[in-house]
């Protein structure tokens, strides 16, 4: 079945290459072995990437690549995505890292259908924390992370309080962890002073 998918992948990826609806833009590819490969990319399932170099086209499940980056010319923004193995360990998807630190908040498409259609960032993609070498929900954060990143550190319930923050919702979980991560990151700069 797994065989399956990847060549049902595979060959529709070679077939989507051609169309107009792929959108193409430089990047840098890092393959499992650690061989890195420049060239254009397009990616808008979250289990293949499509690479182009010298007008060849290369489609690369998520399996056989530890991380890509490109530049998003319309947002202005350099774009990071790592492979993980899904919960189960079968199938490898590619995650947008959208904050990094100790603890990473990741975003992985919801659609596995191509669209010209830009994917909103609310409804677009699911939204993880990977705390631990642990993948956990984002909707999972007040029971599954908060508890351990407010012991982990003093500061945290002063700045959560005077910023309001409020752990349930899913904004200010995001916001919460990126105080966590320059609290630890100072606190790790001061005990290395």
């Amino acid at each position: 079945m797994r065989i399956l998918l990847l060549v049902v992948l595979i060959s529709w990826g070679a077939n989507v290459a051609a169309s107009d609806l792929v959108k193409w833009s430089q990047g840098i590819i890092v393959m499992v072995d650690g061989e890195v490969r420049q060239g254009e990319l397009a990616f808008q399932v979250s289990e293949i990437v499509l690479f182009r170099d010298a007008g060849v086209v290369t489609v690369f499940p998520a399996n056989k690549v530890r991380s890509f980056r490109n530049y998003d010319q319309e947002e202005n923004i350099n774009r990071k995505f790592v492979s993980r193995a899904s919960q189960t360990g079968r199938i490898a998807s590619f995650y947008e890292i959208v904050v990094w630190g100790e603890v990473s908040v990741m975003r992985k498409l919801k659609s596995q259908v191509i669209s010209n259609q830009e994917n909103s960032d609310k409804d677009g993609y699911d939204y993880f924390i990977c705390f631990q070498n642990n993948l956990v929900n984002l909707r999972h954060f007040r029971s599954k992370v908060y508890p351990n990143l407010i012991s982990s550190s003093s500061q945290m319930e002063v700045l959560i309080s005077c910023h309001h923050f409020n752990p349930n919702n899913k904004a200010d979980a995001i916001q919460i962890i990126q105080f966590y991560n320059r609290v630890t990151y100072t606190e790790t700069l001061v005990a290395g002073t």
